[in-house]
């Protein structure tokens, strides 16, 4: 797999197989396109190429309202990529002169004259170029024409509902992890830098790890406390944590933090690229008048991470996707 980001870098090759999207959390949707994507390649044999785009267009275009959060930045979305049989990413940067392409001229442009695409699989619901001028009906028009041949992906669903990344974005934001985590296929995650903090976890017998996130534009989940993973980039290994994320309301702070208590762990990890995965929002964020209340509910916190991996350990798996069906996948 080799990596592009500039158009003029983008290399032909025979048969290229072609999809678009900004794929923002790689998800299982996504994972229905891009094996399509593989299967034509193979008949083919052909090369595949995704195409993406960095920043997020959203983050250019969408200036009248809050900027979206991202689900993976651009690392963590080639970190996912990377199981795929895929031969190109193009990571072509995203900008207003950008956006000024027409459909048409991306088509002309990007698809036919600088990769010579003979297939296109592209999702149900994709739209691309100036205003969205581009879409599936413009792809249909080339076919027309034998410019090449179009595959139309249809949703993904998890029981009734279509897998999209703006869903997944909802779902995180009000906390419910597990749910997104179906969606996503894989538990949400994020990576940062230990930092130092105010050194109160210490004192009170739970020392933090106080985490910068390495992308400012990164979803975090709701406030609230989590069982998670966490992973030191020396070690390799998953450990168990219990997570916080939130403004700590008890010591009057108002600045959102993510820290991580991780289980059965003792060391000097400042500096260090951490990264966490989530797996269940245990409870809200709560403002405690007593710091023994504090304490106290940490204890618990805890004690039922520790729980969640044991039932885990014991063959316990959350059922409700079984529960939802998804038959309307087959």
């Amino acid at each position: 797999m080799k990596i592009v980001r500039e158009i003029q870098e983008i290399p032909g090759s025979r048969a290229p197989v072609v999809t678009i999207g900004t794929f923002d959390g790689v998800h299982r949707g996504h994972r229905r396109l891009i094996e399509k994507l593989i299967e034509r390649k193979r008949a083919i044999s052909g090369q595949a190429y995704l195409i993406t785009f960095e920043p997020h267009p959203q983050l250019v275009l969408n200036t009248r309202k809050p900027p979206i959060k991202i689900l993976t930045t651009l690392e963590e979305k080639i970190a996912l990529l990377q199981q795929f049989e895929l031969d190109y990413i193009v990571v072509l940067p995203f900008s207003e002169d950008f956006a000024r392409i027409t459909g048409e001229e991306f088509i002309d442009q990007i698809l036919l004259k600088k990769i010579g695409a003979v297939e296109i699989v592209i999702g149900y619901d994709h739209a691309f170029g100036y205003r969205r001028t581009g879409n599936i009906d413009t792809l249909r028009q080339y076919e027309r024409e034998k410019a090449f041949r179009v595959h139309v992906v249809e949703p993904y669903y998890v029981g009734d509902e279509p897998v999209k990344s703006s869903r997944i974005r909802e779902l995180l934001l009000a906390g419910e992890v597990q749910h997104a985590n179906e969606l996503l296929g894989y538990p949400y995650a994020l990576t940062g830098r230990v930092v130092k903090g105010k050194g109160r976890g210490r004192k009170l017998s739970f020392p933090t790890a106080n985490i910068a996130v390495n992308h400012s534009g990164k979803l975090l989940p709701a406030d609230g406390i989590y069982v998670a993973e966490v992973q030191l980039e020396k070690e390799g290994r998953w450990r168990r944590a219990t997570v916080s994320v939130g403004i700590r309301p008890t010591f009057g702070e108002t600045q959102r933090t993510v820290e991580a208590f991780i289980l059965q762990f003792r060391g000097e990890i400042y500096g260090e690229t951490i990264r966490v995965r989530f797996h269940h929002r245990l409870r809200e964020e709560k403002k405690f008048d007593k710091i023994e209340d504090l304490v106290n509910q940490m204890k618990l916190d805890v004690e039922e991470t520790e729980r969640y991996f044991e039932l885990q350990t014991n063959g316990w798996r959350d059922n409700a996707a079984v529960k939802r069906g998804e038959s309307k996948n087959h």
